[in-house]
């Protein structure tokens, strides 16, 4: 799992190093110019790694067979001579006829019951899915498993690269702050023109504590009941509420 953001908030700015996923530059703040391009760049990185990871597991399913080896070692004389003048042995590999795939249905007896049910074979159900997998997989994931075998071509980096590099930057979502101050609450339905239904809706409530607050308070939490309340009262949506909320967080005094 590679997180966008680290416990205090920063942006992490993946890399693919020899296919693997790698920090190599330090996290940046949300509110640096560079974090959407980070963002975006992360989202590649994530989507390559996760092809490869899929391809590299559907590779490691082998074919189901009956434990016998496929071809055995066969020695035979060939024309050469050795200093004595008898023939060399030359080894080579032929089928081994002992070799067979597995069945597609086995019988499997229940150890409760004893009862016997013929059913398909876990392993062929788990090499049938995997060579879709193999197949439909992106020329990327393919680069990113040769970068990480160390087989890859200049070609593997440079596409790997060119990928990261073409990423659309990701905008940085705003995060509703859980309280702001009551003047900040204020100030900013007073700009939106709400403030005065706000005070009506406080003051018709009955609700002594939200009245309390509201005139006395420091602070007004997005979680609290009567948040809600005064939504539902002045008809604005729970992503207007928050959207008041970061709004207000921006306004300084």
């Amino acid at each position: 799992m590679l997180d966008d953001y680290t416990r205090t908030g920063l942006v992490y700015r993946w890399a693919l190093v020899s296919g693997e996923p790698r920090c190599i530059e330090d996290a940046i703040p949300a509110s640096d110019p560079g974090a959407p391009i980070a963002l975006g760049r992360n989202g590649v990185v994530r989507t390559l790694c996760d092809s490869a990871d899929a391809l590299a597991s559907a590779l490691a399913v082998s074919e189901p067979t009956n434990g016998e080896p496929e071809t055995v070692s066969v020695w035979d004389a060939s024309d050469d001579l050795d200093e004595n003048g008898a023939s060399v042995m030359v080894e080579t590999q032929s089928p081994n006829p002992a070799f067979a795939l597995a069945p597609r249905m086995i019988d499997v007896t229940d150890p409760e019951t004893g009862a016997v049910t013929n059913e398909a074979n876990p392993a062929w159900e788990a090499w049938d899915a995997a060579q879709p997998v193999i197949a439909g997989a992106p020329a990327l994931a393919r680069a990113v498993l040769r970068l990480r075998a160390a087989t890859g071509f200049d070609e593997d980096d440079a596409a790997v690269t060119s990928a990261l590099d073409a990423a659309a930057p990701v905008a940085i979502p705003q995060v509703v702050p859980v309280q702001v101050a009551l003047w900040q609450a204020r100030a900013i339905l007073g700009q939106q023109g709400m403030l005065e239904g706000a005070d009506a809706a406080v003051q018709a409530s009955g609700d002594p504590l939200l009245q309390a607050v509201w005139q006395y308070g420091n602070f007004i939490t997005r979680a609290s009941p009567g948040v809600a309340a005064l939504g539902a009262i002045l008809k604005i949506s729970s992503a207007q509420i928050d959207g008041l909320f970061i709004a207000a967080d921006a306004l300084t005094a």
